[in-house]
């Protein structure tokens, strides 16, 4: 049996280990496949400790390399220099045969790590295009340095991977591009983020009034949520926006916002905090059931050129809760949602597009509200589920260890 090292790089805030990878790992395991996790941070003790503690419950192996500000000032070449020779020492401890790093840091790591260890494989997880991330959202050049070595890095990952894993078809397309002449299109593998379809469900009518109750959303006020990070790029104005213009139409409507950055959120939305808008924190594990209990989940998030290789993780969680979503079309959600009665793409989150989305929901959603809902499950089923995703990555194992190069 084939031992794999996932290699990642963090600051602090992050909850994507626990809530998306150790799921995967921990069925990929079940299924006779040994993962474990290296996670180079510079994260509290408090979130590592957590982070810990969530691999333990699922019996994984993880280990966090802390990342002092000392290093972080020397440079980046140093830190990739330090991050290779601690794969080469754990993967010589553990007995590693496959090194899995996830996005573009851990995968020059990675690289440099299987010059000084040759006999290690190579698998990458790409997930999304973060240099050009940095470019829509960073302010870095698309002519600078940084930004070439960062592409020079992607296509080398690539080239050299057994196999490589990305979140959408439109990423396929651009990785293989890239990559250039060579590069076969079979070892490339589409999996979008899923979640656990017995946990996010719709639950029942009971268990969703419970929650309204508890959350005190007045029966039969349309519930809005919003649930992840917030930043510009989420549009919170918009949001805002969508709940004024369904309050016209329905002016008991509510909209709260579930995030682990509550200041953030405060002084985004804070000249809206009196229009039926609120802020909750995120508790991971009652994320699910409110969820099942609202009326309509938000997904707004600026459709620059990076976003074409995102798979939102709230619109797999919304459609699993059987939750009706308006969205912009961020990755492959155009085609994932085509024909779903009980979800809306609008193109950008302009006054015409969110008054639509208003009539939409007010006008067709919440008439057929329990026909919405099965139609949302239904489709979250087709395409989010983790059962899919470990599929995916468990094909993207087996294509490696085939022994393709």
């Amino acid at each position: 049996m084939s031992r794999t090292l996932f290699v990642t790089w963090d600051g602090p805030g992050q909850s994507y280990l626990p809530s998306l990878f150790f799921p995967i790992f921990s069925a990929l395991s079940a299924r006779g496949h040994t993962v474990e996790v290296l996670q180079h941070t510079w994260a509290s003790r408090a979130d590592v400790e957590a982070t810990a503690i969530a691999a333990e419950a699922t019996e994984l192996r993880y280990t966090a390399e802390h990342v002092a500000p000392a290093w972080r000032r020397i440079g980046l070449p140093a830190v990739i220099a330090g991050g290779a020779l601690r794969i080469c020492r754990v993967a010589r401890q553990r007995r590693i045969d496959w090194v899995f790093p996830r996005s573009l840091i851990p995968a020059a790591m990675a690289l440099l790590a299987r010059r000084l260890a040759p006999e290690l494989g190579l698998i990458f997880d790409a997930d999304g295009l973060m240099a050009d991330e940095r470019v829509d959202f960073t302010g870095m050049s698309p002519c600078s340095a940084a930004y070439r070595v960062l592409r020079d890095v992607e296509a080398q990952a690539v080239r050299h991977a057994s196999a490589v894993i990305t979140r959408t078809a439109h990423a396929k397309e651009i990785l293989r591009a890239r990559a250039g002449a060579g590069t076969p299109e079979d070892k490339i593998f589409v999996v979008p983020n899923g979640k656990d379809a017995a946990l996010f469900s719709p639950g029942d009518a009971d268990s969703r009034a419970r929650v309204r109750a508890a959350r005190g959303i007045p029966v039969g006020a349309p519930w809005l949520v919003y649930v992840g990070a917030l930043g510009p790029q989420y549009f919170p104005d918009a949001m805002a926006q969508l709940l004024l213009e369904v309050r016209r139409r329905r002016p008991e409507a509510r909209l709260t916002v579930f995030t682990r950055h509550e200041r953030a959120a405060n002084e985004l939305l804070r000249d809206h905090a009196s229009h039926g808008l609120d802020i909750g924190s995120r508790e991971p594990e009652r994320v699910a059931e409110v969820l099942a209990a609202a009326d309509l989940g938000i997904a707004l998030r600026a459709t620059s050129f990076s976003q074409a290789a995102v798979s939102p993780i709230k619109v797999a969680e919304y459609l699993l809760c059987g939750t009706p979503v308006v969205a912009t079309p961020a990755g492959d959600l155009e085609s994932q949602l085509a024909g779903c009665s009980g979800a809306l793409l609008i193109p950008e989150p302009g006054p015409s597009e969110l008054a639509r989305a208003a009539d939409w929901f007010v006008g067709e959603v919440l008439p057929d509200l329990d026909a919405r809902r099965a139609a949302c499950r239904a489709r979250g089923l087709e395409w989010f589920s983790l059962e899919r995703c470990v599929d995916g990555y468990e094909a993207a194992l087996a294509r490696a260890s085939a022994g393709h190069a």
